[in-house]
């Protein structure tokens, strides 16, 4: 989990018209609330934050994305050298077996 995406899970957001977040309510049963006062309003839900249990999903940046491009490039390269030598290591073979029976023949 990156940082960024644990403070958005820890930190409450901001009700409009406040500068920082509601302190969390204190738990304590034996104290009731001051008649008059309104209840503690709990902040509504943001649909964009991931609720707990779900998955995150990421969209990969442009940066991923071109490393990505860069990767696939770098192994398709990579194959076709292994390919050209591979030709290669086949035709000195045949050249070999060539000289062998060429050597055997004299």
């Amino acid at each position: 989990m990156r940082i960024s995406e644990l403070l958005e899970q820890t930190i409450a957001p901001v009700p409009p018209g406040q500068t920082k977040p509601l302190p969390p309510p204190a738990a304590s049963p034996t104290t009731p609330p001051p008649t008059g006062a309104p209840p503690p309003i709990a902040p509504p839900a943001n649909p964009n934050t991931p609720q707990v249990g779900q998955p995150i999903a990421q969209q990969p940046t442009a940066q991923q994305q071109q490393q990505q491009q860069q990767l696939t490039q770098q192994s398709k390269d990579t194959m076709t050298d292994l390919d050209k030598i591979a030709a290669q290591i086949v035709g000195l073979k045949q050249k070999q077996q060539q000289m062998q029976q060429q050597m055997t023949a004299v």
